[in-house]
């Protein structure tokens, strides 16, 4: 699994280092939606974006989520609820066709 606990991390040193599993493995990335997190979540979906539009992967799922992540103060709160709101992204890697031999 790969987290982005650091948040001068950016999208494009993240995703290279995530194993996305066998031949046919699945990516599933999390990350708030908040203000804060606008910048990052705009890499993130263009690398994401320019996997797909490579055929390295397949968007499975892109899920909005309200009550993601419990907030730890009441700045961070999404409308007073206590919680940040999130999205969660599911790719399916494609399989890399096998290199045709002259």
């Amino acid at each position: 699994m790969c987290d982005r606990s650091d948040t001068s991390q950016s999208s494009r040193q993240l995703i290279p280092r995530c194993p996305l599993g066998g031949r046919r493995g699945f990516l599933c990335l999390t990350t708030r939606s908040d203000v804060s997190n606008q910048r990052y979540r705009a890499e993130l979906e263009a690398v994401l974006d320019g996997l797909e539009q490579q055929g390295a992967c397949q968007k499975i799922l892109a899920q909005e989520v309200e009550r993601w992540e419990r907030a730890v103060s009441e700045e961070e709160s999404t409308q007073g609820t206590g919680y940040i709101s999130g999205v969660v992204y599911v790719y399916r890697k494609c399989p890399v066709p096998p290199l045709e031999e002259d």
